[in-house]
């Protein structure tokens, strides 16, 4: 009668430690999936982001590009009036006061 005591207090006390692991993982199992759905909601947000500024990015060099024509003609002006225009700033400068007067 002792010994049947015995195994069931074992038994329950292995019951509660199952229902006790079980409940751990569930919990542990909850908490991965609602860091994996945040994780997957910032990859998104930084996906949008991410193509946000390659837009951005070649925004940008078109304008760029549009307006490397003006640099290369400053460039040309400079090369053959060197010593009216040592630089693009002089030529500049010479514009604002032409500018300013009229």
């Amino acid at each position: 009668d002792l010994a049947l005591q015995e195994s069931l207090i074992k038994f329950n006390k292995f019951l509660q430690e199952n229902d006790s692991k079980r409940a751990r993982a569930e919990k542990k199992e909850k908490d991965e999936m609602k860091q994996r759905l945040a994780k997957e909601a910032e990859i998104a947000r930084l996906r949008e982001t991410l193509e946000k500024l390659k837009q951005d990015k070649a925004e940008m060099q078109a304008v760029v590009a549009k307006d490397m024509r003006y640099q290369q003609y400053l460039d040309s002006v400079v090369e053959v009036n060197d010593r009216e225009f040592p630089d693009i700033a002089e030529i500049l400068m010479r514009y604002d006061t032409l500018d300013a007067t009229h």
